[in-house]
């Protein structure tokens, strides 16, 4: 249903928002439930300015529902590839050098949990 949002503010809103209720076991259920929003979480690891939070709701999956990214062929190496972006010398939406670590921790943490 994010895809269909078309103001670029209203989707960080609602990403935001999603990235808070990520926590909850019966959300991320949901989440990997439905293929087309992993691949968008999963694709949006990639864009600067979905990504940080595209990072946090990625990690939470792979604490708790750790084979839906196993099993979806691409995702694994979509997480290895927004690392690798993310190297010293790049920048986030901000340019905020503790938080690109900060995502970078977080990718490297998922597919550790995977």
């Amino acid at each position: 249903a994010l895809t269909r949002v078309p103001d670029p503010k209203m989707q960080i809103w609602h990403y935001r928002l999603l990235t808070g209720w990520s926590r909850r076991p019966k959300v991320l259920d949901d989440l990997v439930g439905d293929a087309e929003a992993l691949k968008f979480i999963v694709d949006h690891l990639l864009e600067t300015h979905l990504c940080r939070y595209s990072v946090v709701i990625g990690h939470n999956i792979s604490m708790l529902r750790s084979q839906a990214l196993l099993t979806c062929p691409g995702h694994i190496s979509t997480i290895c590839e927004a690392y690798r972006q993310l190297g010293p010398g790049t920048s986030l939406h901000r340019g905020d050098e503790k938080q690109r670590r900060l995502v970078r921790r977080l990718l490297l943490a998922s597919v550790r949990n995977c």
